[in-house]
């Protein structure tokens, strides 16, 4: 109760002062902002579509800018900035908590006028993507009709208030890449034939003391609930070096740290630890040089599939099955998830429910077994 009060109170807040930031501007004629504030992995699963509207008939004389999150913003500038003119990143934490912060940007924001504003987020946050477009001065404003993942049913029928144009978009569950193209598709209204790419030699030579022949174990993910134990990954570890005398390149976030502590424990072999020591970019490097890589159902795994890594192998216990795994092999022929046996039983039916906004993970990832991972290694 105390809790669902300090929300209300926060909201309010939040409505005032984005009363109080927001001011008009004057519009610059072709000009285009695009508006993706969410995670690292749903970036990847976009930034494709950019190269297509850069020289699209309708905007190849527009002047573009991104309104991005700024966990990837190293990520955006060397693999994008021939696709955009400016970026403006915003740290999504301090524009949701912190009100100075939110002020800040919101009158920041406010201070630009474009032709047109694009949100090709199919699951809107009313506090944060939505109250950025109500802040842009813009002609036109286009998003999809989207989903209530992240916003309640009230909170969505006012955000779509902030639009001219709502594109229809599929009611079953798609797979990310298809969501983007087939806004943009609608966008550019024309059939859109495109795969998800990195180009490589975007990427900073990274081979500080990594081996010949090596197998990637990103220990990390963004929610406690998605990391899988550093003991099962070091008995995964000690499966690859004894039967296929792999290498072993252990990676992840500074937060991974106590993590890869935990994984020397249990594996006696050489290995590299990169944990925490790289930067994106740097840890793309890495995983491209890597025979195949093991993760978290996390970001590593969207690089490996864009990087064209031949093998990925994914434990999942998650939320939106079938939005961001299992890629479909239209995408990846190498990708290869596995489910928490409770998934596994019926897909299908877990599909329906892990994308019920009141759908609260209760399934250990840690009921995925060593042997499980195995078998899918043997068979890969």
């Amino acid at each position: 109760m105390i809790s669902k009060i300090k929300r209300i109170i926060h909201c309010f807040l939040l409505n005032i002062i984005d009363l109080a930031a927001i001011r008009k501007a004057n519009i610059k004629e072709k000009s285009l902002a695009i508006i993706r504030v969410d995670a690292i992995g749903d970036y990847i699963l976009f930034r494709d579509f950019l190269p297509l509207l850069k020289v699209s008939n309708q905007y190849k004389d527009y002047k573009i800018t991104l309104i991005g999150n700024g966990v990837w913003k190293a990520l955006a500038e060397a693999l994008d900035s021939e696709y955009v003119d400016d970026f403006i990143f915003l740290d999504r934490n301090k524009f949701y908590r912190k009100y100075s912060y939110r002020f800040m940007m919101l009158r920041k924001l406010s201070s630009f006028g474009f032709d047109i504003v694009l949100n090709p987020m199919y699951s809107r946050e009313y506090y944060i993507s939505e109250s950025i477009t109500k802040s842009l001065s813009a002609h036109e404003k286009i998003t999809c009709e989207g989903d209530h993942s992240n916003i309640s049913a009230h909170d969505k029928k006012k955000a779509d208030s902030f639009y001219t144009r709502l594109f229809l978009n599929t009611k079953e569950v798609m797979f990310e890449f298809y969501r983007n193209q087939q806004f943009f598709e609608q966008l550019l209204g024309k059939p859109l034939s495109i795969h998800m790419s990195i180009d490589k030699r975007k990427l900073p030579v990274f081979n500080q003391m990594l081996p010949s022949h090596f197998i990637v174990l990103f220990l990390g993910a963004s929610r406690p609930y998605r990391k899988w134990s550093a003991k099962n990954f070091a008995e995964v570890a000690i499966f690859l070096k004894q039967k296929y005398h792999y290498e072993i390149v252990i990676c992840g976030a500074p937060s991974d740290i106590e993590q890869a502590q935990l994984f020397k424990k249990f594996f006696k072999y050489d290995y590299v630890d990169l944990v925490g020591k790289t930067t994106l970019l740097e840890l793309m490097s890495v995983i491209l040089q890597s025979q195949f890589l093991i993760s978290n159902e996390t970001s590593a795994v969207h690089f490996a599939v864009a990087l064209g890594v031949s093998k990925v192998i994914v434990l999942y216990n998650g939320r939106h099955f079938g939005r961001f795994t299992p890629y479909p092999e239209s995408l990846h022929q190498g990708y290869k998830v596995v489910c928490h046996p409770e998934i596994a039983k019926n897909k299908n039916v877990y599909q329906e429910i892990s994308h019920d906004r009141m759908y609260i993970n209760q399934l250990d990832i840690n009921d995925i077994t060593v042997d499980e991972v195995s078998r899918v290694i043997e068979s890969s």
